[in-house]
């Protein structure tokens, strides 16, 4: 770890991040969703399609809010991992 201690700060709001779109897209087929998979397929399993969600919303900007914070994130690290290893640094 460096020896240096940096904290970042990013705000993700209405004002710097698009709500998610929670639904299927406009002329997508409902599917069977991958085993594992926890976005809205538009079918349960093999059974019968679901409604659509609502769209838009509270829920929809956290949903877009906590995709942009995980973007940033991991930007950010990649690029402290990139700094360390020009320089020779080791996470022993």
């Amino acid at each position: 770890l460096p020896d240096t201690e940096e904290a970042v700060t990013k705000v993700f709001d209405s004002s710097n991040t698009k709500e998610a779109r929670l639904g299927l897209e406009p002329d997508a087929e409902p599917t069977k969703p991958p085993a594992g998979s926890y976005s809205y397929s538009g079918m349960h399993d093999q059974g019968p399609i679901l409604p659509e969600p609502q769209e838009g919303g509270n829920f929809a900007l956290l949903i877009g809010c906590s995709a942009a914070a995980k973007k940033f994130s991991d930007e950010y690290l990649t690029d402290i991992i990139k700094k360390q290893k020009s320089r020779g640094a080791t996470s022993e």
